[in-house]
């Protein structure tokens, strides 16, 4: 599908993007596909994803603006990986091209309608249109493990975040967040508490090498 992108108050341009239904992300952009595609001042460097490969690296910021048929949504969360991060069968496949692509975090703010004969999208904002993007506001990865996926592993830490300074990590296991625990919630539970909004205080009650410990901070919007 194309849209028009405003990367900053100076630079627009219109860009083909894949519709990925499946992804969390919000926007998808390959700094590679155009040099009007610049990642924004401020930014931060992080793991934005996982392939077939293994992790994405890249960096993550804010466009100014996507106009999508008649809806204009600001301040857009963005996904700018590394080049050669990833590869993908659209990447390699120069027959067809794109600019990147877009995933849940912006299609959860739209009721979406696919007509596959007449090869349209239609789209109706919903309840989440106005909902600010946030990126990882704790800045903690984790995995859910064990036969229920019940266990919750702290994975990567981002540095300079709001809980690298809370002497947490990598390898601790979560016992219990802001009091309930870990084992009556999901991973999305978990990440929605992590990344519900700038301020919140979060209480974790971790295990580390048979030892449980009590960690706490405030969640920060880094972009």
């Amino acid at each position: 599908m194309e849209v028009v992108l405003e990367m900053n108050d100076t630079t627009a341009f219109n860009a083909k993007l894949l519709v990925d239904s499946g992804a969390s992300h919000g926007l998808f952009l390959e700094t590679t596909s155009d040099p009007k595609i610049i990642v924004p001042q401020k930014n931060v460097t992080s793991i934005i994803g996982r392939g077939l490969g293994g992790v994405i690296t890249g960096q993550m910021g804010k466009i100014k603006s996507m106009n999508l048929g008649k809806y204009k949504i600001d301040k857009v969360l963005t996904s700018f990986p590394d080049p050669n991060a990833y590869m993908d069968t659209l990447k390699v496949n120069r027959s067809i091209f794109r600019n990147g692509s877009i995933g849940g975090e912006i299609l959860s703010r739209f009721t979406v309608i696919y007509n596959f004969p007449g090869e349209r999208i239609y789209f109706k904002k919903n309840s989440h249109y106005k909902k600010s993007f946030y990126y990882s506001l704790s800045g903690l990865t984790i995995r859910a493990k064990g036969a229920r996926l019940k266990n919750f592993e702290i994975t990567n830490i981002r540095p300079q975040s709001a809980s690298s300074a809370a002497d947490i990590q990598v390898g601790d296991q979560i016992i219990s967040v802001n009091g309930i625990a870990a084992s009556d919630l999901d991973l999305n539970t978990i990440n929605g508490f992590l990344n519900s909004k700038p301020g919140r205080r979060i209480n974790l009650q971790l295990e580390r090498k048979g030892i449980k410990i009590k960690r706490e901070f405030r969640l920060e919007d880094s972009l």
